[in-house]
């Protein structure tokens, strides 16, 4: 069954901008219409000990050479706000929900999203473990990443939040030659015969937030949008480089 998610628009009232549900779209259609909806980033955060320090580091994976987009590209995990109960229309209220408008929810929905994700997509192979919001971070505020509104055509127009998702530490600290694999395994989705199919992502790293600037600026045609899309606003806005930097440093 096709995924239903929100419609998601930007509009302002008097003394701010704003995020509201637009309507409902399927997964299929918004893609190929270019429908405005919403999605996460999650980048899962580890620790790793180089030179005697334990620094933290960004994981990313290989996406799949069978993906339709971005195929044999580094991201992070993501995902797409899904439409549940809470804003679906009522059959006894015809219109849109009251709901839609509400940014408490809305920023619900992101949040349990981003945990979502991060649980269906990243495991841990030696210890039992489950993130929670209290491992998660939001970084740019909600809704503060965006693609495909600034080109003609785009068939992906996605208003997008991203997230930290911090393992601890006293689980998994990686040592200097250890292989990450053997630790940590993060699921990929594919199309294929029609289905979406999971399977394991071929190839995992982990790096530093400034080795991953240095890497995006020198070639960024070898990263996918999803992690890209961060990536330029950092890039382009210091303050927000230094949050990023002082949320990495305050869970060390």
């Amino acid at each position: 069954m096709d995924q239903l998610m929100a419609i998601l628009e930007r509009w302002a009232d008097k003394t701010e901008q704003k995020l509201r549900i637009g309507g409902l779209v399927t997964r299929s259609v918004a893609h190929f219409q270019g429908v405005p909806h919403g999605a996460v980033q999650v980048a899962v955060i580890a620790c790793k000990e180089k030179a005697g320090k334990i620094l933290p580091n960004i994981c990313l994976h290989r996406r799949s050479k069978f993906k339709k987009t971005d195929p044999d590209k580094w991201d992070i995990m993501g995902g797409h706000l899904e439409a549940d109960e809470r804003i679906l229309p009522d059959k006894a209220r015809p219109g849109a929900p009251s709901s839609w408008e509400n940014q408490e929810l809305i920023s619900r929905l992101f949040w349990e999203t981003a945990v979502r994700e991060a649980n269906e997509e990243v495991q841990l192979k030696q210890a039992a473990f489950t993130f929670t919001e209290q491992d998660l971070r939001c970084i740019g505020g909600i809704g503060g990443f965006e693609t495909g509104f600034d080109e003609f055509g785009s068939t992906n127009r996605e208003i997008s939040t991203c997230y930290l998702a911090f393992i601890p530490g006293e689980l998994l600290t990686l040592r200097e030659g250890v292989h990450l694999g053997d630790y940590l395994e993060v699921k990929d989705t594919v199309m294929a015969d029609g289905k979406e199919m999971e399977e394991t992502a071929s190839e995992l790293k982990l790096v530093t937030f400034d080795e991953l600037l240095h890497d995006y600026e020198e070639d960024p045609g070898e990263f996918a949008d999803g992690i890209s899309r961060v990536l330029q606003r950092l890039s382009r806005e210091p303050v927000l480089k230094d949050e990023l930097s002082r949320l990495l440093q305050s869970r060390m």
